[in-house]
């Protein structure tokens, strides 16, 4: 399986998301900038490979490791994570775990508490509550 066709489909599980709107999604390689909304959660989806394994030895195949990360932000209020965060994250959970398509599968997910800061999530300045979303999967 290519690294492209990886990206296109979890792109293509994302675009189903029905959790938030698809506007307040920054993906990677867009059409066009991203700019995050004034008001509300947003969310950017991060796809990072690992190192492929061979699988099996008379027929040499690769496997490749990777993760699905999405950051989502929230306006900071608190250096946890707000409930509405945890919701989505919980929302990002069921629809990621344990999915499956052709030979990509997608195993447990974790959620990662960033914490908030002046910069996190925006390089402007103003901050951001942040969890991390992060859905390991394997392909190939």
């Amino acid at each position: 399986m290519t690294y492209e066709k990886i990206r296109e489909m979890i792109i293509t599980r994302m675009l189903e998301f029905t959790g938030i709107d698809q506007k307040r999604i920054d993906y990677q390689n867009p059409g066009q900038r991203f700019e995050p909304p004034a008001e509300g959660i947003w969310c950017r989806l991060t796809i990072e490979t690992a190192r492929p394994v061979v699988r099996g030895l008379c027929q040499p195949q690769a496997r490749v490791p990777g993760n699905i990360i999405i950051q989502c932000f929230d306006r900071a209020i608190s250096q946890t994570p707000t409930v509405a965060l945890i919701r989505l994250a919980d929302a990002f959970t069921e629809h990621f775990q344990f999915w499956e398509s052709g030979s990509l599968l997608c195993r447990e997910a974790q959620l990662i508490n960033v914490g908030a800061g002046a910069s996190v999530g925006n390089p402007s300045g103003s901050g951001y509550t942040q969890a991390n979303v992060q859905i390991y999967f394997i392909a190939g």
